[in-house]
């Protein structure tokens, strides 16, 4: 005689009411509900990572071919910095896919984003210094001396 576990119980649940096939779908609808929310209703991205998280959002509505391409592109277009506003929408009118158009706009954050390419450069330079130093000191350690003494 075996155990009703969680497992049967879950399952025999399930099947009463709605479908789990049913339920699926409601879950999955609610998803797609939050990603078309999040990208019509952000504010002006502010941050290269809300600007990343949008552009995966509005993947996922192009996936699903919920939203067409060009009304997400004006979508995006509206919430990004005017830094790089006239620039999108000149790539949304030239590119032909959804890739080419995220790509472009992957190439292009630094522009509007700075802070991550002014960090990496920062520590580049730091690396390059500590280097310089570290050689001039082992130049100048071993650098022959005068070795010549005194004769009193």
């Amino acid at each position: 005689m075996g155990l009703a576990g969680p497992h049967r119980e879950a399952k025999h649940n399930r099947t009463i009411g709605s479908s789990y096939a049913h339920e699926k779908v409601i879950r999955r609808s609610a998803k797609l509900r939050h990603h078309i929310y999040k990208v019509s209703i952000a504010a002006e991205t502010t941050h290269e990572r809300d600007f990343s998280e949008m552009l995966k959002d509005a993947s996922v509505l192009n996936e699903r071919k919920l939203i067409s391409t060009t009304a997400l592109a004006q979508m995006i277009v509206q919430k990004v910095p005017s830094d790089i506003k006239a620039l999108l929408y000149q790539t949304s009118c030239v590119v032909s896919t959804w890739e080419e158009f995220i790509q472009k706009d992957e190439e292009i954050a630094w522009i509007a984003f700075p802070d991550k390419m002014l960090s990496r450069v920062s520590a580049h330079y730091t690396q390059t210094t500590n280097n310089a130093r570290k050689y001039q000191m082992e130049r100048d350690f071993n650098k022959p001396r005068n070795t010549q003494q005194s004769e009193y």
